[in-house]
């Protein structure tokens, strides 16, 4: 979860209200890669570890647009400056969300996806056809 403060419009002269974006748990104990794509007010990126690694985020073209070395069991929140629609991925051990933010008071997270096929193994087999049952009346 992320908390960022602003200042209330309406309300008692130096009070704050608290901005509050949720991210959801990702499953990265396959290690591939995931991706996402940029929208309007990307500000950075979050990212998380289990253990101590090398993130980097590369676009299309494999060129790294944010990298950092992130410790055990912590997180990171990196500058991010993209062009909205640019693709984003990231591979290894990591959680990761962009963070989208803009004033007065928006913030959200986007997270990645899978975008490979997971193998499906289809079994196909010839069999006689079942059809509708004739009912005998005597």
């Amino acid at each position: 979860m992320m908390r960022e403060p602003r200042e209330i419009q309406d309300g008692p002269a130096g009070s704050f209200a608290y901005d509050l974006a949720w991210t959801a748990a990702q499953d990265v104990s396959d290690r591939l890669a995931r991706s996402v794509v940029v929208t309007d007010h990307v500000t950075a990126v979050t990212v998380h570890a289990p253990a101590t690694a090398d993130f980097e985020l590369t676009d299309a073209s494999g060129a790294v647009v944010a990298s950092a070395t992130v410790t055990a069991r912590t997180s990171a929140t990196i500058p991010l400056e993209v062009a909205p629609g640019t693709t984003l991925t990231a591979q290894g051990r990591f959680t990761w969300v962009l963070v989208l933010d803009d004033e007065p008071g928006f913030l959200a997270r986007v997270a990645p996806r899978r975008t490979d096929v997971e193998p499906l193994v289809v079994e196909v087999g010839q069999r006689p056809y079942v059809g509708p049952v004739a009912v005998r009346e005597d």
